[in-house]
C-alpha cells in the first residue's frame, strides 16, 4: 500500500515539472511584455539628450536569463526628420551589446518621443518609450571650424574655387573666416546655435579698406554665405558654398 502511494506521488510530481516546462516555452509565443523578461533582459535604454548638428549614442545590452537561444532584433521608430538613427548591430543572439547612433542636422529644438523595440523571431516584442531631446548649445562655433573647398560666385569678380579656413576666436559663437573670395583679409562672423545661421556683421577690412556684410547657414555637410562687398563706392554681391 505504501509503495502504491509512493508511485502516485512520484507520477504527480513528474506531471507538475513537465507542466512548468511547457508554461515557460509558451512565453516565446506571446506578445505580453511582462513575459519577455522571462526570455531575455534589455538594459541601458534611457532618454537621450543631444545637440543640433551633432552625434550621440545609446548603448544597449541584451542578456538571457533562460537557457534558450533566440535571435533578438532591435528597431527604432518615431525619429524626427533631420535626425538619423543607426543600430549596430540590429540583431544578435544574447548575450550581446548594441549601439544606437543618433546623428542630427538642422533639426528643431525640442523633445521627441521615440520607440525602441526588442523582438524575437517567434514574435515576442518588448517596447520602450523614451524621449529624444534636442537641446541648444551655448557655443556652437566648433560646428563650422575647419578647412573647406570653396566655390564662389560674385556679380563683378566672377567665379572662383579655392580653400577657405574657419577658425575660433576664443569668444563664444565668434569665428574668423579666412580667404573668402574676393577678400583676402580675415572676416569676423557670428554663429547662431538656435537656427544654424551665420552673420557677417558690417565691418571695414584691414589693409584693403573694403566693407563686407552678409548672412549664411550651415549644417553638418556645408556652409553657405551670401555677402556684399563694397570697394571704393562700388558694390557686388557674392555667394560662397563651403564643403569639407
Amino acid at each position: 500500500m505504501k509503495k502504491s502511494h509512493l508511485f502516485i506521488a512520484t507520477l504527480a510530481a513528474a506531471i507538475g515539472i513537465y507542466g512548468c516546462t511547457k508554461s515557460t516555452t509558451e512565453y516565446y509565443t506571446t506578445n505580453k511584455a511582462s513575459d519577455l523578461d522571462s526570455i531575455y533582459i534589455v538594459n541601458g535604454v534611457t532618454d537621450v539628450t543631444m545637440y543640433r548638428n551633432s552625434m550621440d549614442s545609446l548603448m544597449i545590452s541584451v542578456n538571457k536569463p533562460v537557457n534558450k537561444q533566440d535571435r533578438i532584433t532591435l528597431a527604432i521608430t518615431g525619429v524626427p526628420q533631420g535626425i538619423t538613427a543607426e543600430i549596430k548591430p540590429a540583431a544578435g543572439y544574447p548575450p550581446f551589446d548594441s549601439k544606437i547612433i543618433f546623428t542630427s542636422g538642422a533639426v528643431a529644438v525640442g523633445n521627441y518621443p521615440i520607440t525602441i523595440t526588442a523582438s524575437t523571431d517567434e514574435g515576442v516584442i518588448k517596447t520602450f518609450n523614451v524621449t529624444l531631446k534636442v537641446a541648444v548649445k551655448t557655443d556652437c562655433s566648433d560646428e563650422v571650424v575647419g578647412t573647406y573647398t570653396a566655390t564662389s560666385l560674385c556679380t563683378a569678380s566672377g567665379n572662383q574655387t579655392g580653400s577657405v579656413f574657419i577658425s575660433m576666436t576664443g569668444t563664444k559663437n565668434k569665428v574668423q573666416i579666412n580667404n573668402l573670395w574676393p577678400v583676402f583679409n580675415a572676416v569676423s562672423a557670428t554663429v547662431d546655435c538656435s537656427n544654424s545661421s551665420i552673420t557677417v556683421p558690417t565691418q571695414i577690412l584691414q589693409f584693403s579698406g573694403q566693407e563686407i556684410s552678409g548672412t549664411g547657414t550651415y549644417n553638418t555637410d556645408s556652409v553657405v554665405i551670401n555677402y556684399t562687398i563694397t570697394t571704393g563706392g562700388s558694390s557686388e554681391t557674392c555667394t560662397t558654398v563651403l564643403k569639407h
